[in-house]
């Protein structure tokens, strides 16, 4: 660190801000820019892309500095770097600073408490997590939403995270302590800050806030999360909505994992392409995109709501002149929801407002196409849409209809607000006309034609003249400045004039910043009207993009059914079909209590994997209130959707893929429900043949004798699991059609009845361009194999029990383990764990 001795005065200044903010990158206001120091230096120029410099040789203190111009283009990138910024401006005139110019931090910005909405991304969230006392708050700052959830585990805590991908989690150190061992890596770029005393403090009202919840737990969270938003933004803004409880025991659950393996919001790179998201978004305004991926994180239970939205969406695609009519409103629409939150934080710009007004006059006109449909969705909209006729005439009363956005030196306030005003604005219209005027008579009194009036900062108005000319200059003209070829006067009356235009000026912006912000101080009471009329707006949207895309793709209503049966005849995956187009292959499936699991066997890439998520996102598609890829969709509304498809090694948590594979086999077995929709692709292929296959053979026999009938897509290579097909009459055995010619392997990518006969894992090697060698080599090596009779667990798994495997081992200490289990009181997750230990120690038998 430097000596303070050697600091100059802005440094010593610059160092007694920081210390108030510790925690923030401090963009310090000198001149015509922003500069940084010392650590935040470092940082800012790596993210920002800019040259690391130093403010004093001697000292080789790091500095950098963008323009302050160009603020909201690199403020953006740093916040989405997890990091916060405080803004520190110069809050005296340096030209009238008798010592070092004042200073403070007038902004503070947050990843996720950040009021400068312009600079977000239209159909993106910025979500804050608070997490105190196993309750969740979800706040979305730039729109006002505010959501909470009480009983949350560490296990519920990561699923929501990853539907809504927060930008900060505030948390307590001993919760992230306890947490950071179960919070996947790719979390860890959240902005995570801790709770502090400060945010319990009763400095601000609660009570309004809580008057709809129970008020124990949720009562702390609405404080911290109050106070962090007060401390960090200066206020609390009006279009902040009131918390509501999630509950979310009435949505579908998809976890983590569901959510990841699925592609539900984003591929497996982390980007929109390549999800359901993309494949479904047709929306044409930011918020129903946002909206949409609410919908897909929270797919509905309750099927009165899902019949509304699919009666919606059928009669919009009768309809296409309605159609036609509401597409064309919703694309003069912007994003109302992000134009009411900057009205609540005070920095909206007039010609926003009359953009604000010009999507407001649109409501009579969608209310006028909806009441043309019969669907109960329909008329409630209609019914809760609010004109906001008195929005609209406050901003046409105070705001031109096309104003200036310089809110220093621009016009932008109605003529008729203040006689005051008009009289000023007068003033300044006429002042050229008066310049002219002015000139003109000096010209003609002293015969001058060179003669100019004209303006600089530093001067303010002048008269100049050439040198020659200068002799015919009065004595009452007061000489200003020389210069080589000319000569700079005033006289009285532009002095006096420039007093009035001056005094004009700055009259003129305090009038009318005084009128504009007490209109905002108007219309933030409507900031809950504004809220509303968004969100239906968005369900409009998404409804109709919908109904578009169920037109374009002959997608077909889903029907829900009570006899617990998924039938579907000729589905498609929504996903890929966008990328193949007329390419994608169909493929039905048809369940029911009867034959609830489905074994399904076949080669790598004929499939398998494409057919089972395939018949998941046809489900969630429907539970969000879709049409569907299919020509017919009979399903019952499933509660929860269970994956376990591939796996990675987590290694800085000490876990092999063997067991993650293990955790999330075991997680879905202890939570399963009889409206439960599985999908599990190769269980146990992270172990050795004979442990894995054993594994699975458990894992599905567990599954088919659960009195519970959900259903299950189970994947495997392992044809021996085939055989179970005789043993339980509810499993039946599906494969994937392979056609095998002499020189080629060719996938037919049809779903039939009955199981695969072999793996065909030479034939893709083969396709894979695996060298020929090896590849003959291969297949001498699987001939002698054959030829040796490698053991049919087919027949092993009746005719040998463990035990009598093990004796042959000759190895007492595991007899007696396996002996003293308790089956009927072992759950089956301690199962598998117990299973997993036996094959650690069976690895190192003799």
């Amino acid at each position: 660190m430097v000596a303070e001795k050697s600091l100059t005065p802005m440094l010593k200044q610059y160092l007694a801000i920081k210390e108030t903010h510790k925690d923030k990158i401090l963009f310090f206001r000198m001149g015509d820019f922003y500069e940084m120091f010392f650590k935040d230096a470092e940082i800012a120029a790596k993210i920002l892309g800019i040259a690391l410099t130093s403010r004093h040789k001697e000292s080789n203190i790091p500095m950098c500095g963008i323009p302050y111009h160009a603020l909201s283009n690199y403020t953006q990138k740093l916040l989405d770097h997890g990091y916060k910024i405080a803004i520190c401006e110069q809050v005296e005139d340096p030209r009238t600073a008798k010592t070092i110019v004042k200073r403070d931090v007038v902004k503070i910005l947050t990843p996720a408490v950040n009021s400068e909405i312009d600079n977000l991304y239209t159909d993106e969230n910025y979500f804050l997590f608070v997490y105190y006392n196993e309750t969740l708050a979800i706040v979305d700052f730039a729109s006002g939403e505010f959501f909470y959830e009480t009983n949350v585990d560490s296990q519920s805590l990561i699923n929501e995270i990853e539907k809504h991908q927060p930008k900060e989690l505030l948390l307590t150190r001993h919760d992230f302590d306890r947490l950071k061992k179960s919070i996947p890596l790719q979390f860890y770029k959240l902005a995570i800050n801790f709770t502090d005393e400060k945010y319990f403090l009763d400095n601000i009202e609660t009570d309004t806030w809580i008057s709809n919840i129970d008020k124990s737990k949720p009562l702390q969270i609405v404080k911290i999360v109050l106070n962090y938003i007060l401390e960090n933004n200066g206020f609390i803004p009006q279009h902040l909505k009131h918390p509501e409880k999630i509950y979310i025991s009435k949505y579908l659950v998809l976890d983590d994992n569901a959510l990841s393996h699925l592609e539900i919001l984003k591929n497996a790179s982390g980007k929109k392409d390549g999800s359901l998201y993309s494949a479904l978004n047709s929306c044409i305004t930011p918020m129903g995109g946002r909206l949409l991926k609410k919908w897909l994180s929270y797919p509905l239970l309750d099927t009165d709501k899902l019949k509304e939205r699919y009666d919606f969406i059928e009669e919009l695609t009768e309809s296409h002149n309605i159609r036609k009519e509401i597409k064309v409103l919703l694309s003069e629409l912007g994003d109302l929801e992000r134009l009411n939150g900057k009205i609540a934080l005070k920095n909206i710009l007039p010609q926003e407002l009359v953009k604000l007004k010009d999507y407001l006059e649109t409501i009579p006109l969608m209310k006028q196409n909806l009441s043309k449909t019969e669907n109960t969705l329909s008329k409630v909209i209609c019914r809760e849409l609010n004109d906001l006729k008195e929005v609209i005439e406050l901003i046409k009363k105070y705001i031109l209809p096309e104003p200036s956005n310089n809110l220093a030196n621009g016009d932008y306030i109605n003529q008729g607000i203040s006689k005051e005003l008009d009289e000023l604005k007068e003033l300044r219209l006429n002042a050229r006309k008066w310049l002219l005027q002015y000139e003109t008579s000096l010209k003609e009194d002293y015969g001058i034609s060179n003669l100019k009036i004209k303006f600089n900062k530093i001067f303010g108005y002048f008269i100049e003249v050439s040198k020659r000319n200068s002799e015919k200059i009065p004595d009452r003209f007061i000489r200003k400045q020389t210069l080589v070829n000319a000569e700079r006067y005033v006289t009285e009356e532009l002095k006096e004039f420039e007093e009035k235009i001056i005094s004009a000026d700055e009259n003129i912006e305090k009038l009318q910043k005084q009128f504009y912000f007490g209109l905002l101080e108007e219309l933030t009471e409507f900031c809950t009207d504004i809220k509303n009329i968004s969100e239906l707006y968005a369900t409009v949207d998404i409804l109709t993009g919908f109904a578009r895309k169920a037109i374009e793709r002959t997608y077909v209503k889903p029907v829900i059914n009570n006899e617990n049966v998924f039938h579907v005849i000729n589905g498609r995956h929504p996903v890929l079909e966008e990328i193949m187009d007329n390419e994608f292959i169909p493929n039905s499936l048809s369940m029911d209590s009867s034959a609830n699991v489905f074994i399904i066997t076949g080669p790598n890439m004929a499939g398998k994997s494409t057919y089972m998520r395939q018949n998941a996102l046809l489900a969630i598609m429907a539970q969000v209130g879709s049409f569907v890829p299919a020509e017919s969709f009979n399903y019952p509304v499933f509660d929860r959707i269970f994956t376990r498809i591939g796996a990675k090694d987590k290694l800085l948590e000490g876990e092999s893929t063997f067991m993650v594979e293990m955790k999330e086999t075991s997680k879905i077995l202890g939570n399963l429900t009889e409206k439960s929709f599985i999908i599990l692709d190769e269980i146990g292929r992270g172990t050795s043949t004979y442990d894995g296959m054993s594994i699975a053979w458990a894992v599905l026999e567990f599954l088919a004798s659960n009195k519970k009938k959900f259903f299950v897509l189970f994947a495997t290579h392992y044809h021996e699991l085939t055989a179970l097909e005789n043993d339980f009459p509810n499993i039946v055995n599906y494969s994937v059609n392979v056609k095998e010619t002499e020189d080629k392997l060719l996938f037919l990518r049809q779903i039939k009845k009955g199981p695969s006969d072999r793996s065909y894992g030479i034939e893709v090697a083969s396709l894979a361009k695996i060298p020929q060698p090896v590849i003959n080599r291969a297949k001498e090596i699987l001939h002698k194999l054959e030829s040796r009779g490698v053991p049919d667990i087919r027949n092993n798994v009746k005719e040998k029990s463990i035990f009598e495997v093990v004796k042959e081992s000759q190895t007492d200490e595991i007899i007696k383990e396996l002996a003293a289990l308790s089956i009927d009181e072992t759950t089956p997750i301690e199962a598998l764990n117990f299973l997993y230990k036996i094959k650690e120690k069976i690895k190192k038998l003799p």
